[in-house]
């Protein structure tokens, strides 16, 4: 756990001495201590309510932040914020909601671009109207846990759906998979669909996976 601790090519340990080598007392970052929080909490710190309702992608950074403040709500806070600050302006801070500026900008590139989500970030963060730099991480869950519910998620399918079928590379009537952007002639799946299905479809390829 922490970056100084991850694996390179370099750090490969040599296995005809590793009975022979002793590993280091610590090899991981320590960003929590449950003895302390819980001494913390008992102490009148209301720790655990405040983690829980703190957004998902921001919990791990407010409890380091807490451990490195020695379990100090308001010392932490002080340092929660600096860390927030540093990660949003290296577009590190992913999942965060997009603005409704952004948000534009994503509408414009997602036509663009398609699902080449790291063009997509690339073109956002190049615009001078950005209101704030993202990450690729962040855009793909505006993809999904946002954008997939508008109205402009349907024209943006309507706009790519493939013009031929991914069977047999001819065009035609088609049905479109609601996961990714392949198309069917309705014979040319096996088995062959009679009538195109109310509701959402997915394809062969997409059915098993789980779906955001």
């Amino acid at each position: 756990v922490g970056e100084r601790h991850q694996v390179s090519q370099n750090a490969y340990p040599d296995p005809r001495n590793w009975s022979k080598r002793k590993a280091p007392q610590h090899q991981y970052d320590m960003i929590w201590d449950p003895a302390k929080a819980l001494q913390a909490h008992q102490g009148g710190q209301n720790i655990s309510d405040l983690i829980e309702h703190l957004p998902t992608n921001k919990k791990e950074i407010f409890m380091e932040s807490l451990h490195k403040a020695n379990y100090n709500i308001s010392k932490a806070w002080t340092i929660f914020l600096d860390n927030i600050g540093t990660l949003n302006n290296s577009a590190k801070m992913h999942g965060e909601p997009l603005s409704i500026q952004d948000s534009a900008l994503f509408n414009d590139a997602i036509f663009d671009h398609q699902k080449y989500f790291g063009k997509v970030t690339s073109a956002m963060n190049a615009d001078p109207n950005a209101s704030a730099k993202h990450s690729v991480s962040s855009i793909m869950i505006h993809y999904y846990k946002y954008f997939k519910k508008t109205n402009r998620y349907k024209e943006f399918k309507k706009f790519h759906q493939d013009s031929w079928c991914k069977v047999c590379r001819d065009g035609g009537e088609l049905i479109c998979c609601d996961q990714c952007d392949s198309s069917y002639h309705l014979e040319c799946l096996d088995p062959p669909l009679e009538s195109i299905p109310m509701g959402k479809w997915y394809c062969p390829d997409c059915e098993f996976i789980p779906q955001v």
